[in-house]
């Protein structure tokens, strides 16, 4: 007999798919509660540091200067930077557990880790690169924020993009008409994971 978890999730399949897109809704104490006990620390390990090296890839063959990471978790991605030059790198999480971590453990004055929500982050800053590294499927309306944090983009740069295939993650991915794709890359992990990394461009930047 099929437990009560697999029940759930198939519900939830279904709304996805009868909707569209239905986020992954973790709160900002679970968010909390998942870095605190080392949960995240996984996202160091071998599976998933292919997509993070993708992303160093990327801001080496563009040559970008300056990052906004929206979702910088404990900073594993500022951890590869060092592999490229750059100016000035912000990162941004709701988890106050996972900013502390990365201030303490990766300082570095190029850097500056922000307790933010991704819906209510302002700045007057522009960037090279915004990335949104797993993280567009946990907000209510990642195409609005999307679209918001273009306004924080120099003109004529990117927007990194990873996600993990799920059913939810390929609704996300409908969602971005804003963007139009410059590459796409798929990592492959043996048989249990795979995700989609993706460098994209506003639909109306020059060149289009």
């Amino acid at each position: 007999m099929r437990g009560i978890g697999f029940v759930l999730r198939h519900l939830n399949t279904l709304r996805i798919l009868a909707s569209g897109y239905v986020p992954e809704r973790i709160g900002a104490t679970e968010w909390e509660r998942l870095f605190e006990s080392g949960s995240y620390d996984r996202l160091d390990s071998i599976p998933e540091r292919a997509r993070y090296s993708l992303i160093v890839g990327q801001c080496d063959v563009l040559g970008v200067r300056s990052i906004l990471d929206v979702g910088c978790g404990q900073g594993v991605l500022a951890k590869r930077l060092n592999r490229v030059t750059y100016d000035r790198y912000v990162g941004i999480d709701i988890s106050q557990t996972a900013i502390a971590q990365a201030r303490r453990e990766l300082p570095d004055p190029r850097n500056t880790y922000l307790v933010s929500d991704a819906d209510a982050f302002d700045t007057a800053d522009r960037f090279d690169l915004l990335v949104f590294n797993e993280c567009l499927y946990y907000m209510e309306d990642p195409a609005s924020v999307v679209r918001r944090y273009l306004a924080f983009l120099r003109p004529g740069g990117h927007v990194s993009i990873s996600m993990y295939h799920t059913i939810r993650s390929r609704a996300v991915w409908k969602l971005l008409t804003m963007l139009t794709t410059v590459e796409a890359v798929q990592v492959k992990y043996q048989k249990h994971a795979t995700w989609t990394v993706k460098l994209m461009r506003p639909v109306d930047s020059p060149g289009d």
